[in-house]
């Protein structure tokens, strides 16, 4: 966004005991009665847009609003520039309709190869439409992690058989990358693989809703094995959507103790997965 008449130099605060002649100079022509709205429409929309999920019609209503004043730069030349440079941060983007909203994600290719084809893969053959949100933790309810697990073992997870080897996974596990290999911490909104032990990682997955940094490599405060589970994306938008996931009832009956308090009474349908196309 490009505000007309502004100088970038500290304006919210600086208008507050500046006067003219020496306000112009220092944060430009525009009046501060026109300028102190603008932002607080923006960046209420954008929080309301993205936060809340509520039906704005951000940005183009507010540049409706103050088109005397601010307009929209084309920035189309810069993803293509910073990936010339930082190829690591390419991504694909990936949306999972649910029955409590939609969940975006993106995926990094480039720092988890394993990993993120692996996802890719269970997208792209429809084995993750119908599959469940599952499992919820917080740090509130003690459990020492806080993450929201999905995939297509909520079933196994409310009553696992006896040998859990006898489960098929519907695609062969993976290699385990590390979190040191993939550059990417267990931090809030972040997903990763779960898994048993290192390089049995398959269609279970789940997104840090807190920094779970003892889930990273090297860590073993947590009863862990210190190689961390495999980190390969990040939430773009829907996290409003996975803390009320998080927040439902999680009392069915399950008999592994440590599971206790963590398997929702009623899980959450993933409708439909699929890559979203890159906007025009």
């Amino acid at each position: 966004m490009v505000v007309r008449n502004v100088n970038h130099i500290g304006y919210s605060d600086l208008t507050l005991f500046l006067r003219n002649p020496i306000r112009s100079v220092f944060t430009g022509a525009i009046d501060p009665a026109v300028m102190l709205p603008l932002q607080n429409d923006f960046v209420r929309a954008f929080f309301d847009t993205h936060l809340q999920r509520e039906a704005v019609d951000f940005p183009a209503a507010q540049f409706a609003t103050y088109s005397n004043h601010a307009y929209q730069e084309r920035i189309d030349d810069i993803r293509p520039w910073w990936l010339e440079k930082h190829p690591q941060d390419r991504v694909e983007r990936v949306v999972l309709e649910t029955d409590r909203g939609e969940v975006e994600l993106a995926l990094y290719p480039e720092r988890a190869p394993v990993s993120a084809s692996n996802f890719l893969a269970y997208v792209d053959g429809g084995h993750f439409d119908g599959a469940e949100f599952y499992r919820v933790t917080s740090f509130e309810r003690d459990h020492g992690i806080a993450v929201v697990q999905g995939g297509l073992a909520g079933a196994f997870m409310r009553s696992p058989p006896k040998d859990p080897s006898s489960i098929e996974s519907t695609l062969p596990p993976i290699a385990h990358e590390t979190t040191t290999q993939t550059g990417i911490s267990n931090e809030a909104a972040t997903v990763a693989f779960a898994r048993l032990d290192p390089g049995t990682a398959n269609s279970e997955f789940f997104i840090n809703m807190g920094d779970n940094l003892i889930l990273d490599t090297g860590d073993t405060s947590g009863n862990t094995d210190g190689q961390g589970f495999a980190t390969f994306g990040r939430v773009l938008r829907g996290m409003g959507v996975l803390r009320a996931i998080q927040s439902l009832p999680a009392e069915a009956p399950v008999p592994v103790e440590m599971l206790q308090g963590q398997i929702l009474s009623k899980s959450v349908k993933i409708l439909r997965v699929y890559r979203a196309a890159d906007p025009e």
